[in-house]
């Protein structure tokens, strides 16, 4: 159901001029503005913030938010730190461990915190970063953060972005515990399936479900009384993550569970697939893994799928696990959206896989900061072009912002600095992929991937169809705030770019 904000925007769209008004020449100009700052890091930088960016799809909770303000978080909560093992404990706090709201006065230990929650002045080989990065959730743990505040907080940041809508990937830990239900039956899926209904699983699928809507429900309500209004136009939805790194009986509690979720909560959209895939129990259970995926897709048919693969390079798994994962995640778990897809070069079939995601539509999400530090892929070397060039759909992404210290902003700028043939419709059309490949309920405005037509009951932006198929649609709700949204930014830049030519 629409709230009354939401219907404010659909009458406001019925009155104001239809973004296809004059597009072409809009975007010819925003081009030239582009071209003309591409060489200037600060320009380019309020360039990129300013553009409508869509969604962040894929973002991980526990590791979006910045170090120093989950400081403030367990610093409210009175907890200690020990700056030997930079662990937290429950107050009071003994030797060597000082009360956290004190750590201000000691700016260096107040730094050396700050290093062990993110990659702030981190130095070490990629295997150290990586042990670093899958460490981090677990000590963020400690502090038993409210998880609406965090949610809130991190909707007002993408409103300041100019994003509109987020995707956001939750664990569940006590998952798990379902693992010894399963220890032998796995291995007959029918028989682990028929298994599923017990005591143990209903409670996790009901907590789990309970966690999520209250989240929502009490963010909601904080926006609500926040002095922003426009915070409350950040739609969120969220997926349920898949630990890969498990042994393979706590794999499938895991992906059942997640699923199970999936199917029953609205606002859980779908399910993901997160871990290295260098773990040992990762590339050795691999083929396992894709199989209890392909079984559950099939019995929750209604469950979309983001699963992560090809996050690898030559040396860190054996050759027989490059370019193989991403066409058996495509195909095998019927992934509809592929996450990193950074070793597709090593894929024999190279050429023909790259026809089938496209052909299938099946989106690629891009993390640039990622990729370089965990893999050491930048430049020429990444694949970003490679996919944009062979017409499949690129969607952007930060994933784990607050570890990387990055944004989604900078992400498109690191993308227009490394590769300059990328169009500012190229960017243009990044952002609308994020909606449009999104796992956002309702159907769509376009009629097709490329942008051009809008379906048959959105192209008469005043009539009363419109506005019928705008009340039944979520998704074609944001992606027309999107589309408003680039008109006024569009119009903004041409005017920035006359006022500089004269």
């Amino acid at each position: 159901m629409l709230g009354l904000q939401q219907w404010l925007f659909v009458i406001l769209a019925f009155v104001t001029a239809s973004p296809s008004m004059g597009a072409e020449a809009l975007e010819q100009a925003v081009e030239q503005r582009l071209q003309s700052i591409r060489a200037d890091p600060n320009e380019l930088r309020a360039f990129f913030h300013d553009m409508p960016k869509g969604g962040d799809l894929g973002l991980k909770f526990l590791a979006a938010d910045y170090a120093e303000n989950l400081i403030e978080v367990a610093a409210s909560k009175d907890l200690c730190f020990n700056p030997d093992t930079r662990t937290l404990s429950q107050p009071p706090c003994g030797a060597p461990a000082l009360p956290l709201k004190h750590l201000k006065r000691e700016p260096d230990l107040y730094r050396s915190l700050v290093r062990a929650w993110s990659l702030f002045d981190f130095d070490g080989n990629c295997h150290a970063l990586r042990a670093h990065i899958q460490g981090i959730p677990k000590m963020i743990r400690q502090i038993n953060p409210d998880h609406a505040t965090l949610l809130t907080n991190l909707r007002k940041r993408a409103a300041r972005e100019n994003l509109t809508y987020l995707e956001i990937a939750v664990g569940w830990p006590n998952a798990r515990r379902l693992a010894h239900s399963f220890q032998h039956s796995w291995k007959n899926m029918e028989e682990a399936w028929k298994a599923l209904p017990n005591k143990e699983f209903q409670t996790q699928c009901r907590e789990m479900n309970g966690f999520l809507t209250q989240c929502l429900k009490r963010s909601n309500e904080q926006l609500n009384k926040s002095d922003i209004a426009e915070n409350s136009r950040v739609e969120v939805r969220f997926l349920c993550v898949i630990p890969r790194n498990l042994v393979i009986h706590e794999f499938w509690a895991e992906a059942a569970l997640a699923f199970a979720v999936a199917a029953e909560n609205p606002k859980v959209v779908g399910v993901s697939l997160a871990g290295s895939e260098e773990d040992v129990l990762s590339f050795s259970g691999f083929d396992q893994q894709m199989k209890i995926l392909a079984f559950l897709a099939l019995r929750f048919p209604a469950v979309r799928r983001s699963y992560n693969a090809g996050e690898l390079v030559a040396g860190r798994v054996p050759p027989d696990h490059l370019g193989t994962h991403i066409r058996q995640t495509f195909e095998l778990a019927k992934a509809q959206r592929i996450g990193d897809g950074a070793d597709i070069s090593y894929a024999t079939d190279m050429h023909d896989l790259l026809a089938d995601l496209a052909d299938n539509r099946v989106a690629v999400e891009v993390a640039l900061t990622g990729d370089q530090k965990l893999l050491g892929l930048a430049g020429s070397a990444h694949p970003l072009p490679l996919y944009h060039r062979n017409r499949v759909p690129v969607v952007l992404i930060t994933r784990e912002p607050g570890i990387y210290r990055t944004d989604l902003t900078d992400q498109y700028v690191q993308a227009a600095t490394r590769y300059p043939r990328l169009k500012y419709t190229d960017f243009k059309t990044m952002a609308r992929n994020s909606l449009e490949y999104s796992f956002m309920e309702g159907k769509s405005l376009w009629e097709d991937g490329d942008y051009r037509t809008r379906t048959r009951q959105c192209v008469d932006t005043n009539s009363q169809t419109f506005r019928a198929y705008l009340k039944k649609n979520q998704r074609a709700i944001v992606q027309w705030r999107l589309e408003q949204a680039f008109f006024d930014f569009e119009s903004r830049q041409q005017q920035r770019f006359q006022n500089t030519d004269q």
